[in-house]
């Protein structure tokens, strides 16, 4: 039996600006200038747990098996301000334009934030392989897959597959050398 779980952070932040002195056709910040700030936040949280079986149920047959769940969820959220300069609320100090934003009048300023709705995903699924003297190995596999983004009456897809193989250079009749091995 095996649980693994695992975190992940992401924080991005962007701070921009556009000088007074902005010039060209459709530049519309053009002796008045911008600043921007904008921060946002990605969260993962993710567990699996698996169960392993391997037997060998007689002298040629071997079987793997495999159980498992998995849930992920995801939080993603963001906030930013910026300014529409007006008259006198940037000046020519030298200083990025986001270190003004505190003395711009209140009309031009834009506040927004976001939280996007939660994403969850949940997943159980199972894998099964039989050997036979290591020339015929069928495996069969079902997954369960469901999500918050699935519609409201169909919240779980289901996805099975089954492959077999034939390992020919096992037989004593394929006389292939060193060309084929597998």
């Amino acid at each position: 039996f095996s649980v693994n779980y695992g975190t992940g952070v992401r924080r991005t932040s962007r701070d921009w600006n556009i000088n007074l002195n902005n010039t060209g056709a459709g530049a519309p910040y053009t002796g008045v200038g911008f600043a921007s700030i904008a921060q946002s936040e990605l969260i993962t949280k993710q567990i699996t747990h698996t169960l392993t079986f391997d037997k060998k149920i007689t002298t040629n047959l071997n079987l793997n098996a495999v159980l498992g769940y998995e849930y992920m969820k995801f939080t993603n959220k963001g906030s930013a301000m910026s300014l529409d300069g007006a008259a006198n609320t940037f000046g020519n100090f030298g200083l990025d334009y986001t270190n003004y934003m505190q003395y711009g009048i209140a009309s031009p300023r834009n506040i927004s934030s976001y939280i996007d709705p939660l994403v969850e995903l949940q997943s159980y699924f199972a894998r099964a392989v039989f050997n036979y003297a290591d020339r015929f190995i069928v495996t069969g596999t079902i997954r369960a897959d469901g999500s918050t983004k699935f519609g409201k009456n169909n919240k779980y897809g289901y996805f099975p597959s089954f492959a077999g193989a034939w390992n020919i250079s096992k037989e004593g009749f394929f006389k292939s050398g060193n060309i084929v091995n597998s």
